[in-house]
């Protein structure tokens, strides 16, 4: 939550320098501050687990509601609207904010101790089911890679504050406030999500410019897929194979006991990366693209069989965890 207001009051001060009318500085401020749960929660399951899932709940009840209240404050300063920021004005517009709302009334009930009711409760299971196709179709339908080609410098710009800025910031303040690995990954991992879709969804309702932060979608989207990777790659080099690395600039002392096995864990790990990239890997890579019809058969291929052990069963698939 410190990550995501340190970057909002910066946006907020820079401002004067963001060369774009009211409803374009909206869109970039969104798309600065907010993320896909959708693709966040998933990530952080098939990663840590079912504790990695605990934190990542207690991390989207802090944000999304401080990030909702931002950027309808901002849209309502600065959008087509231009309702203003008296506090009737912003009172009525977060009234009107399904997300804020929801989670007023969740607390709500979660304080009063409110007991679920059989049947409402199934209904509700079944509504909140809905939330990850309809949310992906909301998602596919407000991406717009013309608006990405139209005004790339813009969307170019809040793409890389948005994947390049937030997950080191995240992983940071994680670090700074002592939090442990499980925490930092899950920190990092949040950083690196995609723009939200329900940023499309508020940038039309309150008056700003919907086409922008659909373009911002798409790029960060699209983004995200190769940033998720390579910070997972960076944090295994990181724990494992750096240190080696780095032990191999002066001769190091050994150590003895835990912290020797370790050492002597890291420099195997080093060596055989070594060892199977020059013997195996490079050499394969070479010859990778003279083949290129065969290499784009056996892409299909793999393709085809992972579809049909999806679609068979054999490969258990889920989308959306539940959060208990």
């Amino acid at each position: 939550m410190l990550s995501v207001i340190v970057v909002a009051v910066l946006a907020l001060l820079a401002k004067p320098m963001i060369r774009v009318d009211g409803p374009a500085y909206t869109s970039v401020f969104q798309g600065v501050i907010r993320w896909n749960s959708f693709v966040f929660l998933p990530v952080v399951q098939s990663l840590f687990g079912a504790e990695g899932l605990a934190v990542a709940a207690v991390m989207i009840a802090c944000i999304i509601p401080v990030t909702n209240i931002a950027c309808v404050a901002v849209l309502a300063r600065w959008g087509a609207d231009q309702r203003g920021v008296s506090p009737l004005a912003l009172l009525t517009a977060m009234v009107k904010n399904p997300i804020l709302m929801a989670c007023l009334i969740g607390l709500a009930l979660n304080l009063l101790r409110v007991p679920l009711i059989p049947g409402l409760s199934d209904a509700m299971d079944l509504l909140g089911a809905a939330a990850l196709p309809l949310g992906l179709i909301v998602a596919g339908a407000g991406l717009s890679f013309a608006e990405v080609k139209r005004r790339r410098t813009t969307i170019a710009a809040v793409s890389l504050v948005k994947l390049g800025v937030m997950p080191p910031l995240m992983w940071f303040v994680a670090w700074a406030l002592g939090g442990d690995a499980l925490a930092q990954g899950v920190a990092l991992i949040c950083g690196a999500a995609p723009g939200s879709a329900a940023s499309y969804m508020l940038a039309r309702q309150m008056g700003g410019d919907a086409p922008l932060i659909a373009g911002v979608i798409a790029l960060t989207t699209v983004g995200s897929a190769v940033v998720i990777p390579i910070l997972l790659i960076s944090l295994i080099e990181s724990l494992f194979i750096l240190p080696a690395h780095l032990a191999m600039v002066r001769k190091a002392r050994q150590w003895k006991g835990p912290w020797g096995a370790l050492q002597r864990f890291q420099e195997g790990v080093s060596t055989r990366l070594e060892r199977f990239v020059r013997r195996r890997y490079r050499p394969f890579l070479a010859q990778t693209p003279r083949p290129r019809y065969l290499t784009l058969s056996c892409g299909l291929a793999g393709l085809i069989v992972t579809v049909g052990m999806i679609l068979s069963g054999l490969m258990p698939v889920r989308f959306l965890p539940d959060i208990e």
